[in-house]
Order: structure tokens, then sequence, then C-alpha cells
């Protein structure tokens, strides 16, 4: 997975897919904004959180294991 606006497997854009699946657009659209703490265009937000505070919060948890999602 890339964080590439328009990649085909560009994870910001395949996490809010799956959300609005689960939740539907209003639900997905507020898990993003608590989650980044801000309230902008949630694929942009998901790309800056997945970009800065995710992997950093990831690799301090899990020592560098990879990330593994079923999207």
């Amino acid at each position: 997975m890339v964080l590439d606006e328009g990649h085909t497997d560009d994870l910001a854009a395949k996490v809010l897919a799956a959300l609005r699946i689960m939740l539907g657009e209003a639900a997905a659209r507020e898990v993003v904004a608590e989650a980044t703490g801000r309230d902008g265009q949630p694929d942009d937000e998901l790309r800056r959180f997945f970009a800065s505070a995710f992997f950093k919060e990831h690799i301090k948890q899990y020592r560098k294991r990879p990330v593994y999602w079923l999207l």
C-alpha cells in the first residue's frame, strides 16, 4: 500500500472506502475526524495521519512488525 492520491493501492482511500461500507458516509467522517483530531477532507486527513502519527506509534508499539489489514 502507498500513500499516493490517485494510486490504485492508496491506503487512505482504501481505509476510507472500508469505513464507508461498514459505517456509512457520516459515521466514517466522524471516525476519521476523531482518529486524526482534524475535520478536513477525510482522505487527506487519513493520508496525513498515516504519514506521521500512525506509523510512529505503530513502530513504537509493534517494533517494526508489518501492518496487516484485510482491505
